[in-house]
């Protein structure tokens, strides 16, 4: 690939925008949960068949599957993994109608246990499901997950996966980075970037949110670039270290979430689980303006898995 020209860098790239002001937050209702003892089955939160799925008649077929659904998720010990996955279907189905569901709670009250024996993805999935229903006022306060519920992958696995595509920038790609300021300074961006590479944890230095930050951030916003993907590794080393408290992966995600999904297995499975990261710590809150060419429902689907 060729090393694009300075200008065209720029006219490509508009800097990260500062992180805005926090968004307000929905204060945590305290619903009282019921005395449930002698209920055949949990009340509300009735599972609808979508529309053009097939189904014959949406009441009947609706009632049919909820119930198959409560039956599997208040019989853990007959099939696991069937009670995680009707767990997740409720929440789900709870998220998507704003819908308060008596039965969830009980579920957290009894099994929370379980939740947090589970795989690491279904686990951090079942918690975020069950803190964003707390944040619509879904969920008593008492149904809390904790801090350490909600990642998937802890902080050490998350740069371990990061750490070889960082190293990988070649000579080349440094040099070709270096200029990328409009060729200012480039004997210090090149100096810095070498220095980055070889450190033992990858880390900009204290005074380093310049030299090489800037090339960094500029490289890793166009997709392609010579450098792009080693670049884009070494940003999001830093935003799973500081909970991208700059908005630089945010940034990015919002823009390139397409082409993330379109890598390699090994680098998309490490973009995303370094976006995953500060996401599932709620430091991350993505907006895609696009949503829309998706689906009816304004729904987006990201593949965040491997």
């Amino acid at each position: 690939t060729k090393c694009l020209p300075n200008e065209s860098i720029r006219l490509q790239n508009t800097p990260s925008p500062g992180r805005s002001e926090p968004r307000a937050k929905v204060p945590w209702a305290r619903i009282p949960c019921s005395d449930h003892a002698g209920r055949q089955r949990p009340s509300g939160g009735i599972f609808r068949i979508p529309e053009g799925t097939g189904a014959s008649s949406g009441t009947r077929d609706s009632q049919a599957v909820n119930d198959a659904l409560w039956m599997a998720a208040v019989s853990p010990e007959t099939h696991h993994d069937a009670f995680l996955t009707a767990t997740s279907v409720l929440t789900m189905n709870a998220l998507a109608s704003r819908e308060y569901v008596l039965g969830l709670s009980w579920r957290w009250e009894g099994s929370s246990g379980r939740f947090r024996t589970a795989a690491p993805p279904v686990r951090a999935a079942l918690m975020n499901g069950f803190v964003r229903l707390r944040h619509h006022c879904l969920l008593p306060g008492d149904c809390r997950p904790s801090v350490e519920d909600l990642p998937t992958r802890d902080r050490t696995e998350v740069e371990e996966m990061l750490t070889p595509i960082a190293r990988s920038m070649i000579p080349a790609e440094i040099e070709c980075a270096a200029t990328a300021d409009y060729g200012m300074d480039i004997e210090k961006h090149n100096r810095a970037l070498f220095d980055l590479r070889n450190s033992p944890t990858l880390a900009y230095p204290p005074n380093g949110l310049w030299f090489p930050a800037e090339v960094i951030e500029l490289i890793s916003h166009v997709q392609g670039h010579t450098g792009w993907l080693p670049s884009t590794a070494i940003l999001l080393l830093d935003a799973v270290r500081t909970l991208d408290e700059r908005s630089n992966a945010e940034f990015r995600f919002e823009k390139q979430w397409r082409g993330y999904s379109r890598l390699p297995a090994p680098a998309r499975s490490a973009f995303h689980a370094a976006l995953r990261y500060p996401y599932e710590k709620n430091a991350f809150d993505p907006q895609f303006p696009n949503y829309h060419c998706f689906d009816a429902g304004n729904n987006v689907s990201l593949g965040w898995g491997g």
